[in-house]
C-alpha cells in the first residue's frame, strides 16, 4: 500500500492564509456595493445605544428604547426566559484561557438560576455551525452578542477598511439578522478595557 506523505506544516498555513484571502475578497466586493448598508467608505453604521456605563455600552434594535442602565437592560433580557429556552453568547473577542474560563463560570451560573441551556461561541466562526441554528431554529434562544476594540489591528491592502472592521461587520450583520428574525438580542460592547468590562458584566448578570 502506498503511503501518502503528510503534508508540511507551511502548506496548511499556506490554505489557511488562501481561505482568509478569499473571504477578505468576497466580503469586500459586497460591501463596495453597499448592498446590506454595513459598511461605507471603511467605516461601520452605527447601532441603537439603550444603556451606557463607564465600562461598556449596550446596544438594542432599531426599535427598542433607551433604558436608564446596563443593569435594567440586562436584568430585563434575562427576564425574558422561560422554561425550554436557552442562553447563547456571541463572542466576537479575542478567545483566551482567562476569558472562557469566566464565561464557563458564568455559564454554570446562568445555567443553575435559569435551569435552560447555555452556550458560548466565538465569532465569526460559530457562524457556519451553531450561528445557523440561531437564525434558522426555532425563537427559544436569548442572545449576548459580546464585542470590543481590538488592542492591535491589521490594515487589508487595497480596501478602506482594516481586518477589525472586518470582523466588527460580521458582528454587526448577525446582529441585524437576528433582530431581523425577532429573536432576543442585545449587544455589549466592552470597549478598551475588556477584564475590567468582563467582571462587571458577570457581576450583573450572576
Amino acid at each position: 500500500m502506498r503511503r501518502v506523505p503528510a503534508p508540511h506544516p507551511s502548506e496548511g498555513l499556506a490554505v489557511v492564509v488562501l481561505g482568509v484571502v478569499i473571504h477578505v475578497l468576497v466580503l469586500g466586493a459586497a460591501w463596495r456595493t453597499d448592498g446590506d448598508g454595513t459598511v461605507h467608505g471603511g467605516q461601520l453604521d452605527e447601532r441603537n445605544k439603550i444603556a451606557a456605563d463607564e465600562l461598556m455600552t449596550i446596544y438594542g434594535g432599531d426599535d427598542d428604547e433607551e433604558a436608564e442602565s446596563v443593569s435594567e437592560v440586562l436584568h430585563r433580557c434575562l427576564a425574558t426566559i422561560k422554561p425550554g429556552d436557552y442562553i447563547a453568547f456571541l463572542n466576537y473577542i479575542e478567545e483566551t484561557p482567562e476569558v472562557d474560563q469566566k464565561f464557563q463560570e458564568l455559564r454554570v451560573q446562568l445555567r443553575d438560576k435559569t435551569h435552560c441551556a447555555v452556550t458560548i461561541g466565538y465569532g465569526p466562526r460559530f457562524l457556519h455551525s451553531t450561528g445557523q441554528l440561531h437564525k434558522g431554529g426555532p425563537a427559544t434562544g436569548v442572545f449576548f452578542q459580546i464585542i470590543a476594540n481590538d488592542k492591535v489591528d491589521f490594515a487589508i491592502p487595497g480596501e478602506p477598511y482594516t481586518f477589525a472592521i472586518l470582523k466588527q461587520a460580521q458582528a454587526l450583520g448577525d446582529f441585524r439578522a437576528l433582530v431581523k428574525r425577532g429573536r432576543r438580542v442585545i449587544g455589549i460592547d466592552l470597549g478598551d478595557n475588556t477584564t475590567a468590562a468582563l467582571d462587571e458584566l458577570f457581576r450583573l448578570m450572576a
